[in-house]
């Protein structure tokens, strides 16, 4: 099991998609270490869109099903990398 991994979430339609999103972060909540939410703001107020960037005590397996979970929600988009 590796702790170096990073996932970082990009959400087009944060408010519509929150729930699915944390339905899957919830699913998968003892492989998350940590977890930064960054809402997205123009120069006036916040936008729809939100990042997520999570570190990962998992296997590769394991990071795959969340990848697969999170990017099988529309206006979602995930990627993985191992430092």
């Amino acid at each position: 099991m590796n702790c170096n991994n990073i996932i970082g979430i990009l959400i087009d339609e944060r408010k519509a998609k929150a729930q699915d999103v944390q339905k899957v972060l919830t699913a998968h909540g003892c492989e998350i270490r940590a977890r930064l939410g960054i809402p997205q703001q123009d120069s006036n107020s916040c936008t729809d869109k939100g990042i997520i960037i999570i570190q990962l005590c998992a296997d590769e397996h394991q990071m795959e099903q969340i990848i697969e979970a999170l990017n099988s929600i529309p206006s979602v988009s995930a990627q993985y990398m191992t430092l």
